[in-house]
């Protein structure tokens, strides 16, 4: 054979590579339409990848992309149900998904799949208080990292003020014109003060630290806001807001939720 027959014969067998990885793709997705593949189904995609010209890794790369792609549709509104988390528990057995992308995939959904149990008004989740005593009868519902911050002033700077210029009027009299006082400007910056655990249990919100720690009962609790990287909240007996700061997004979320459901179940 010679070159250009080789190369012809190779061009070939991608072409016929790409076609029946599209056709082995649509299969997938076409059993994987009311979130389950029967047994005839898999019988099936299993016979057509041995009857291919694909590889061992052609095939285990596909199931992957498709299997992440599922996953990432089921946590686009931030929330797995129970019926969604029973689908992609069965196409990791079924799709026979390494344990590193099952892995990945429990790390995407496991805050998501909690906040539906939450919403569903399911129990809400007990746990160890780290660094906290428990009242009589008190029951930890969440326990994370956090870092306890403040608003304070980080500078201070002098800023404007001038001299002037004297004019003479007449003799003796004479008006300063252009003078300016000046004045001490402060700006302020969020300060971290203490590290350590944000708790919340059935009767209060505590943050245990290092340096510092805040303990806010439930009914004086004034307002809650949610943010990115944390939330803060009022409180009847307390002139500033408590800022906890929660080294991961989705746990200000979930802090909000457990709290709303506190006090609503009052």
């Amino acid at each position: 054979m010679g070159i250009f027959d080789k190369l012809k014969s190779s061009f070939s067998t991608g072409k016929l590579k790409e076609e029946q990885i599209e056709r082995l793709r649509e299969s997938i997705w076409n059993a994987l339409s009311d979130g389950q593949i029967t047994d005839q189904e898999l019988q099936y995609l299993n016979s057509f990848y041995l009857g291919s010209e694909l590889s061992q890794e052609d095939f285990d790369k596909l199931r992957t992309e498709i299997f992440m792609q599922v996953v990432q549709q089921a946590i686009a509104d931030r929330r797995v149900h129970q019926g969604e988390l029973k689908s992609i528990n069965h196409l990791v057995d079924r799709l026979e998904i390494s344990p590193d992308i099952k892995a990945w995939a429990e790390r995407q959904i496991q805050y998501y799949s909690l906040f539906a149990l939450i919403e569903s008004g399911a129990p809400l989740p007990e746990g160890t208080a780290a660094g906290l005593i428990l009242q009589k009868g008190e029951v930890c519902h969440l326990s994370l990292p956090a870092i306890l911050v403040e608003e304070r002033v980080v500078s201070r700077n002098y800023q404007g003020g001038s001299r002037g210029v004297n004019l003479r009027l007449i003799k003796g009299v004479s008006f300063r014109v252009g003078q300016q006082r000046g004045q001490m400007v402060s700006q302020s910056g969020i300060v971290p003060i203490s590290e350590g655990y944000f708790v919340i249990t059935s009767k209060r919100l505590v943050f245990s630290g290092d340096r510092k720690s805040v303990t806010t009962p439930l009914d004086k609790l004034v307002d809650l806001h949610v943010f990115s990287d944390g939330l803060n909240y009022s409180v009847t007996t307390r002139q500033k807001p408590v800022i906890i700061k929660l080294p991961v997004s989705e746990e200000a979320e979930l802090c909000a939720l457990v709290i709303t459901r506190l006090i609503n179940d009052q």
